[in-house]
């Protein structure tokens, strides 16, 4: 998925999360999702087989990508951050089922607190 399409997908799917979503910097691919809790989500494509994900919460960031390192965990390269906390994660990329994934993510954590 392109960045235009995941910012589509997420207004569409998801109205009572995502507020806006827009290019924050199209030459460095990374758009910037509105939330409605006052956060925002960062999506960000790094050429064809690199990604994140970037959730900034008050004091707390939250972060899946693939970024080479953190090669013990079992599905690496693909990992969350979680504060300084890493774990493994089942997001692959940009593709539709992955941009659900997060959103299902922050919502289950937005609506927990």
């Amino acid at each position: 998925m392109t960045l235009e399409e995941i910012g589509r997908l997420c207004a569409a799917e998801s109205p009572r999360l995502v507020v806006r979503a827009w290019m924050v910097d199209p030459r460095r691919g990374r758009m910037r999702l509105a939330l409605r809790d006052g956060t925002y989500l960062d999506a960000h494509q790094l050429g064809a087989d690199r990604y994140s994900y970037h959730w900034q919460r008050p004091g707390e960031t939250v972060r899946r990508n693939n970024a080479p390192h953190f090669n013990h965990i079992d599905t690496a390269l693909h990992h969350l951050h979680i504060g300084q906390e890493v774990r493994a994660s089942p997001v692959r990329g940009v593709s539709e089922q992955d941009v659900r994934q997060v959103l299902r993510f922050i919502q289950s954590q937005i609506e927990g607190d």
